[in-house]
């Protein structure tokens, strides 16, 4: 197995290995350059060009390669350990034959007066001095190799005069001859300089000879015509990419064609029949066979890196790809992964870039443990070296626009628009990949359909009318007139989540890998500042400063956490996460009861005084214990619906209850100028938005969580954190248990909380897709009641298994857990029912009462009569486009069944002119009259554009008839 190794300052200079070829990252080329040259010293005295060509990129170890195997080579005369790996491989010519390899030629000194055979025969001039001055000679072989030196120069010197047409006839015939004569007199030089020197063969070895555009050609064309002479090995390093731009350069100004890059006529050839012939060219230059591809630093994701450590010993580590990120997240707290079956885009797929980047991180001083005080300074320096790297190396992969774009949002305070900045360059860039439908079939949708359904699936279709909640969603969130307050990273990150499942190309996904990289830091810093500088969590304003600063006080007490975030991690449509029941509303999010639940936190209130003077009480009756239990167990149910309470909404948006309507309601608030997440509520607020995933956001900034219920009592939120029965105060407790290490002596409520948001903050853009992930793979489609399924699915999130990267090579990953969901988990089930699992009738009874209070909050009947919807209706109609067949599948749903034919009509009219609806205006004018009938409201009012757009379509478009078909369907 390879082994990759990195030594201090090898980045910078090339690397020649004198050992261990059997477990080098090139141990396989190696092999096959040997095995190659090991074929032309058995074929020496052919004719043709003997040529081992090391390919790769820029950076890929093609000059380290091409040395290490020159060392090979020189080194088998000596009988060493490279005589026996030689062997060993099957090279037995190459193993007992004396090569003589010459010093590698560097193509930057080629120009109009050096070529590269005036070059190449210099450094065999100069290795014959070397010779002389070492050791006695045979001064026979002196001579004539002496005298062979002298005719090669001599037709070097004739051939160099250009300029042919000032030369009289003698002259030029004399030129003409030279140039015939020239391979024969280098074959001669080869052989007798291989004579004096006393080897079988001659290794020329070229560096990067596509490097040097102007003369590239030049070379190659001297090396075919004069290089190919026995006993004579060519080694070269290039690019073949780069050669072929090259040469196809230099054919297209040799025929000077007028035509280039236009289409071909008689005359002349066009750009691709140039590019043929230099692709021919190169073939019979260096045929595939004689290829040496470097590897790709991500082919060696899996072999084991090594590096030295601080203290002068070595580290191994698994693989390279995990050792990279280990590293990264040694040096700097940065958490990256290697997706399944992949590597992580951070770590480069170039082997010089892949050093650049072990040296950096190599350079950093190490950081066991990122909770001593004394590495605080260390942990900030190695951040600002990697961002650099992030920042500026890694970033240049990117073409100078986008560049800036992505400066832009670098040095972008958090402020409160950040989201919507970079969903503003996802939309665009990625503007037709955002148009596809991401709606995702169910039960129903496979249900069988009656013909005209089937016949109009087959019609074709010009455009569509935002019918589903997934289409509806990404518009909203792209939409240019949202509020940048209002935008969400739960936003941003459904939008990775599309985008993430398309198939784009190497650029686009380094995009993503970028955008979401820079979210990271930025989650990570902002959490700093939040919990390391105290007071931060729950902002207050010096008073004496109010007159000084502009205070915006709709964020007077939103830290940078929530500043960043928008105050929530997480955006789905109903059902995404917890099937939606049939014909119910969904788990996951839904509009619950604002008026029982604030009349429910009124009644608490009321006890407070109460409870808190009958905790003091030493010895409690029975009849106080139970009184102070189901004062707990109600007070936790309140609180579990304010911990997943996401926003206030108005009453003429939580009127519906299907899913279209609600994710438009989502779309209303991020659209609408009131700060939706960070406001408080309103006494007589009659309706929440219930958002099961919103306890994350929640968790930022407790305090002003709990104080959005100000209207309950000023002192609420303190009552809450001091009580020892209140919810939050066990999950306080339960995150403390692993957190022991983090403690301010002097300020227990500070320690509390900063242990608290370590466990409960998500900081990663990669652990926050990962918790996505991990609920979407894992969705259940059964039902179980909402309690059940609040239980399952946070169990599910704490059992995730997801680790950190080791702090070092025999370290260990730390598991992240939430632990601050077990004690919600334990209410849950509480609230579930005691009594079947052989509890005290009295416990019992007091869950039973929890179980009313949180169904009168969580199950309420909104303005939706026999429980219409419109995803049933347009589900009903499907494709119909007849308005008398339309009207006939309304009669099908319970709430149209009774209605006669005028008041069916007043939903699906007759058109004007006889013709049928399109299925988009079918859908349209359905949807505004449900509107209109639920809502009180037209939702194609609006001045958005796309909505102004479907209209226009919608009036234009014309239903093409079939005559010869008696139902009128349109034709195909």
């Amino acid at each position: 197995m390879p082994i990759l190794r990195y030594k201090f300052g090898q980045e910078r200079g090339i690397v020649k290995e004198n050992a261990g070829f059997d477990d080098s990252i090139f141990r396989d080329q190696y092999v096959q350059a040997l095995r190659l040259t090991n074929a032309f010293v058995r074929d020496k005295e052919s004719e043709t060009l003997k040529c081992v060509a090391f390919c790769g990129d820029r950076g890929e170890g093609k000059t380290s390669c091409m040395t290490t195997t020159q060392g090979i080579i020189e080194q088998v005369k000596e009988k060493s350990d490279a005589y026996s790996y030689v062997d060993k491989i099957g090279c037995k010519d190459l193993a007992n034959t004396k090569c003589s390899v010459v010093e590698v030629t560097d193509p930057s000194f080629f120009d109009d007066s050096h070529n590269i055979l005036q070059i190449t025969i210099g450094k065999l001039y100069n290795s014959y001095r070397r010779k002389q001055e070492e050791c006695k000679v045979d001064y026979g072989k002196k001579n004539k190799l002496l005298e062979t030196f002298s005719r090669v120069n001599a037709s070097l010197l004739t051939l160099q005069k250009d300029d042919i047409d000032s030369m009289n006839d003698l002259h030029r015939l004399a030129v003409l001859a030279t140039g015939i004569t020239l391979r024969d007199q280098i074959a001669e030089l080869v052989k007798e300089y291989l004579n004096f020197m006393g080897a079988d063969i001659l290794i020329v070895p070229i560096d990067d000879i596509d490097l040097n555009i102007a003369y590239a050609y030049r070379m190659c064309e001297q090396i075919r015509k004069y290089l190919c002479v026995p006993q004579c090995v060519v080694f070269l390093s290039l690019k073949i990419e780069q050669l072929q731009y090259v040469v196809e350069n230099a054919f297209a100004a040799t025929i000077k064609n007028p035509n280039i890059g236009k289409a071909s006529d008689s005359n002349g050839f066009n750009f691709d029949e140039i590019a043929e012939m230099a692709k021919k060219y190169i073939n019979k230059l260096v045929p595939v066979n004689s290829r040496v591809e470097m590897p790709k630093a991500y082919s060696l994701a899996e072999v084991k890196l090594e590096l030295p450590t601080s203290n002068g010993g070595i580290m191994t580590m698994e693989s390279m790809k995990k050792g990279v990120l280990e590293l990264i997240y040694n040096r700097t707290r940065y958490l990256f992964y290697n997706p399944a079956d992949s590597i992580s885009p951070i770590v480069p797929n170039n082997l010089r870039d892949l050093f650049n980047l072990i040296a950096l991180l190599a350079a950093m001083e190490e950081i066991p443990d990122s909770r001593e005080l004394t590495k605080k300074h260390a942990l900030e320096t190695n951040k600002n070296m990697f961002k650099l790297y992030l920042f500026t190396v890694w970033k240049k992969r990117f073409d100078i626009s986008t560049q800036n774009k992505l400066d832009s949002l670098v040095t972008f305070d958090y402020g409160t628009s950040f989201n919507k900045e970079v969903i503003a360059i996802l939309s665009k860039r990625f503007e037709e990949q955002l148009k596809k439908d991401y709606h995702e079939q169910t039960e129903d949708d496979y249900q069988i359909e009656d013909t005209e359904a089937n016949i109009s699936a087959s019609k074709s279709e010009s455009s569509k009318v935002d019918t589903t909640p997934q289409t509806i969603m990404l518009k909203s969130i792209c939409a240019t007139d949202n509020f940048g307050y209002n935008v969400t990273a739960g936003d941003l990150f459904y939008l990775f989540s599309i985008l993430e499942r398309e198939v784009l190309s190497e650029n686009d996904n380094a995009l993503l890998f970028f955008l979401k990289s820079l979210y990271s830091i930025k989650l990570y810093e902002a959490y700093d500042q939040v919990t390391e500088l105290e007071g931060m969590v729950y902002p207050k304003t010096n008073d004496e400063e109010k007159g000084l600063t502009i205070i915006d006080r709709r964020f007077d007490h939103s830290n940078k956490l929530q500043l960043l975030t928008g105050g929530s991690y997480f955006t789905y449509c109903p059902g995404d996460f917890i099937p939606k029941p049939s014909k119910e509303v969904a788990y996951d999010i839904r509009i619950i009861s604002g008026k029982e639940l604030n009349g429910f936190l009124s009644e608490l209130r009321g006890g407070f005084k109460e409870i808190e003077d009958l905790e003091k009480k030493e010895n409690k009756t029975d009849e106080e214990n139970k009184k102070v239990k189901e004062f707990n167990a109600q007070l936790n149910t309140a609180e579990f619906f304010i911990l997943t309470t996401k926003c206030a909404v108005p009453q003429k948006k939580a009127e519906t209850k299907d899913s279209i309507s609600l994710v438009r309601t989502l779309d209303f608030l991020r659209h609408n100028v009131e700060a939706c997440h960070y406001r408080t509520f309103y006494p007589a607020t009659g309706y929440y938005l219930f958002d099961i995933m919103s306890i994350f956001g929640n968790m930022i900034n407790l305090e002003l969580t709990y104080k959005k219920f100000y209207y309950v009592n000023d002192d609420f939120y303190r009552f809450i954190f001091n009580h020892p029965g209140s919810l939050l105060h066990k999950i306080t407790e339960k995150s403390s248990v692993s957190r022991q290490y983090i403690n301010y002596k002097d300020n227990n409520e500070r320690t509390q909380m900063h242990r608290l948001l370590s466990d409960s903050i998500i900081r990663n853009a990669e652990v926050l897709t990962s918790v996505r992930d991990i609920i979407v793979s894992q969705r259940k489609t059964t039902h179980e009641g909402a309690q059940q399924e609040f239980v399952t699915f946070y169990n599910k999130i704490q059992n995730s298994g997801m680790k950190t990267q080791k702090t070092s090579s025999d370290g260990e990953q730390d598991e992240i857990t939430f632990h601050f969901l077990e004690p919600i988990s334990e209410l849950l089930s509480n609230i579930l029912g005691k009594k079947e699992r052989g509890n005290p009738d009295e416990e019992a009874d007091i869950w039973s009462k929890c179980k009313s209070i949180f169904d009168s909050i969580f199950n309420i009947e909104l303005k939706s009569p026999d429980n219409l919807s419109l995803e049933e209706i347009l589900k009903t109609i499907r494709r119909a486009q007849i308005p008398m067949t339309i009207r006939e599948k309304l009669k099908t749903i319970p709430y149209f069944s009774k209605m006669d034919d005028d008041q069916l009509k007043s939903w699906v009219p007759d058109k004007p002119d006889g013709t049928n609806y399109t299925k988009e205006e079918a859908e349209e004018i359905i949807i505004q009259k449900y509107n209109k009938e639920f809502i009180q409201e037209d939702v194609m009012v609006s001045n958005r554009p796309e909505q102004v757009e479907i209209l226009q379509q919608t009036e234009i478009q014309q239903v093409g008839m079939n005559e010869n078909e008696p139902n009128g369907e349109p034709t195909k």
